[in-house]
């Protein structure tokens, strides 16, 4: 009996052939089964919906090692398909979506803690401090600094 699990449709296919039938019915077995299994994980690549990228996103935005290429390698596709698939499905690019949930979380940061800026800008996700800012400033025309002084009426 041939005792030996497979680690994959390589393995299975290197194998000497079996000498007896009820060996040859287990390697055929397993050949089959292999084969299926990685047909379904190759035909699952790729497949997704916008709830799973928004989910992920959700998930992984603030990770400072985040980008929209390795939340494609995630999925299975290439960064130019995930971008047109969420641009497709929302409206927005998905580098504006995920930067639209930074800056949220950093508005709600800089009026919730006394944190300093520097360490907000660490927490959501960001490695730049002055590009943040200008990214900061380009939403809300003010500064972080300013944002978290100034009156409740100013910052929405």
């Amino acid at each position: 009996r041939d005792d030996v699990e497979s680690r994959g449709l390589g393995d299975v296919y290197k194998r000497q052939p079996p000498a007896s039938t009820e060996n040859a019915a287990l390697f055929l077995l397993r050949f089959a089964d292999e084969l299926c299994r990685s047909a379904r994980e190759k035909n699952e690549k790729g497949k997704f919906s916008i709830q799973t990228v928004l989910d992920y996103i959700g998930s992984s935005c603030f990770d400072p090692t985040f980008s929209i290429k390795t939340m494609a390698d995630h999925f299975g596709v290439s960064s130019s398909n995930l971008s047109h698939f969420f641009k497709n499905k929302t409206g927005l690019s998905l580098s504006q979506h995920i930067q639209s949930i930074r800056l949220t979380k950093a508005r709600e940061l800089l009026l919730s803690t006394s944190l300093p800026v520097a360490e907000i800008i660490s927490m959501i996700g960001y490695t730049d401090v002055s590009s943040f800012i200008r990214r900061f400033k380009q939403e809300t025309g003010m500064t972080p600094g300013e944002f978290r002084s100034s009156p409740p009426a100013a910052q929405i």
